[in-house]
């Protein structure tokens, strides 16, 4: 597995990951990256994230959620590797960020009891898509305020946008790491409250 390597977001491309994971002799490694303070380059900001899931388009609900990503995974699959690399960085934040203990208990039948209920990881992960996949205001109220929560609403779908949108625009796997992990429980300040 790679060690921490910190790269300039505008030489993170797949030449760079090839070399990356020759020199550490395995194809299976996963490449991650920070965002250094100060650095400049083809960022993507917080503003441009909530933009990009703005292009959800909801109105294909009833069909099916792949219509209802298909036109954010077509958008980000036309940017840069590395836009695609930083979408997921800031969906897996804000994925974390949620990951609370308040949060789980206000997510509707499958709300967080105590340790010895029965509580599904995945739908507490699928619920915070949810919330992040109805864009930046409910985010905000939701983080704000965990009684916000969507109750027994779920948008697993919104996991796969960077990794099929990756695959569309290289034809590689993407093999990505973020620095906040997104699975329930990761947020150990979340949960110790």
């Amino acid at each position: 597995m790679l060690s921490n390597h910190r790269v300039k977001l505008n030489e993170l491309d797949e030449g760079f990951i090839r070399k990356l994971k020759k020199a550490h002799h395995s194809e299976d490694a996963v490449v991650y990256f920070q965002v250094l303070p100060g650095q400049t380059g083809d960022v993507l900001t917080n503003t441009q994230f909530w933009e990009l899931i703005d292009k959800l388009d909801w109105s294909k609900e009833n069909e099916s959620n792949e219509l209802v990503v298909k036109p954010l995974t077509e958008h980000l699959a036309s940017l840069s590797p590395s836009h695609i690399y930083q979408f997921q960085e800031i969906l897996s934040k804000k994925l974390f960020e949620l990951d609370t203990k308040a949060h789980a208990m206000n997510c509707g039948e499958n709300s967080w009891r105590g340790e010895d209920q029965p509580f599904s990881v995945d739908e507490f992960l699928y619920a915070r898509a949810c919330v992040v996949a109805n864009g930046s205001q409910r985010f905000e109220e939701v983080l704000s305020d965990p009684q916000k929560m969507l109750k027994d609403l779920t948008f697993e779908a919104l996991l796969y946008v960077a990794p099929d949108a990756y695959k569309k625009k290289t034809g590689n796997r993407f093999d990505y790491l973020p620095s906040n992990s997104f699975e329930t429980f990761s947020n150990k300040e979340g949960w110790n409250t």
